[in-house]
């Protein structure tokens, strides 16, 4: 997953995890969904709770 500017970044900030924009917003988009689906998951927890 690591394009050329990627690697460029990651060298001269010293973060392994550093992206450049277009491969940034894949990972923030993927990190949001994660928490989407987990926030869906404790909703329904909740309202098997209720019934």
């Amino acid at each position: 997953m690591n394009c050329k500017k990627c690697q460029y970044l990651q060298k001269i900030t010293g973060n392994s995890k550093a992206r450049c924009m277009s491969h940034g917003l894949e990972v923030l988009l993927r990190r949001f969904e994660k928490q989407q689906i987990a926030n869906a998951k404790a909703e329904l927890r909740e309202l098997r709770k209720l019934k």
